[in-house]
């Protein structure tokens, strides 16, 4: 449904009390690595005093700039191109009480899409669906000493991934990306 090079974004999360909406920008100039950044607006209404729903009770209303691009499964090769060596990305994850924020740990990207961890207290598990760029989380968080899961997507062309968790307390985001150059 390309009207101008772009297409309707619409959502209707949290039994239809809220709504992700925007109108996304085809790249038409480099159509092979997807769509230009779009502004969305991510609502959730209050909820109603007998949801079971525990997050953002009061709602919330957010304007956001979604970006995306076109996923290339990898065919015997990672699913980011990067240096095949120790600790070649670094994973953080923000916000949601965290006593360490962000909490940050080397991860190392291996050439058969394992992503390997060094055992801690912070217990990171990572591993990547190749088929869709999906990555899946846990960790135990350092506060409530519960175990959080989280997933997001990796990012081809920016060689960084994105996602989300949700603790107790909120959802936050999470991030694996290559560590910052040494100056």
């Amino acid at each position: 449904m390309l009207v101008n090079d772009t297409w309707p974004l619409f959502r209707a999360p949290y039994g239809k009390r809220g709504h992700l909406l925007g109108s996304v920008a085809w790249d038409a100039v480099t159509p092979s690595s997807g769509m230009a950044a779009a502004p969305v607006a991510w609502v959730k209404l209050p909820v109603l005093s007998v949801s079971k729903d525990k997050y953002y009770r009061d709602g919330f209303s957010v304007d956001l700039t979604l970006g995306a691009e076109k996923y290339v499964p990898p065919v015997r090769a990672p699913v980011l191109d990067l240096p095949m060596v120790e600790n070649n990305l670094v994973f953080s994850a923000f916000g949601a009480g965290l006593a360490t924020d962000p909490l940050t740990r080397p991860v190392t990207l291996t050439a058969a899409n394992r992503l390997q961890t060094l055992a801690d207290a912070a217990k990171l598990k990572l591993s990547v669906k190749t088929s869709t760029g999906v990555f899946t989380v846990s960790f135990t968080h350092d506060q409530t000493l519960k175990t959080v899961r989280g997933s997001g997507v990796f990012l081809q062309g920016a060689k960084v991934g994105a996602g989300v968790f949700r603790s107790a307390a909120a959802a936050s985001t999470l991030q694996i990306e290559p560590p910052a150059a040494e100056p």
